[in-house]
């Protein structure tokens, strides 16, 4: 299925497959401590695209970096692209 899928053109930091043996949850974790983990960051990636991070620090920090600007940082990289995408209803995906 993985195969197909990335035949497909997914990027393999976007499939997971909890069976496979390399990549799937451990036996005895907490799936859902495991799967967030994984999912969180790529969701964060989708919505704010590849350089998204990037650019959110150099819009922010553009001008030196000031710790005071840190809490607005964090706000945009991980509050704001998850209220957006709880909007659209694609929190998962």
């Amino acid at each position: 299925m993985q195969q197909r899928l990335l035949g497909y053109e997914y990027d393999s930091s976007q499939l997971f497959l909890d069976s496979d043996g390399e990549t799937g949850i451990p036996a005895g974790s907490k799936w859902e401590e495991v799967l967030y983990a994984r999912f969180i960051p790529q969701n964060i990636v989708n919505e704010l695209g590849q350089n998204g991070i990037s650019d959110v620090a150099n819009a922010i920090f553009a001008n030196r970096f000031d710790t005071d600007a840190i809490p607005n940082f964090v706000h945009s990289i991980i509050y704001e692209p998850f209220q957006k995408r709880a909007q659209r209803k694609r929190l998962s995906g």
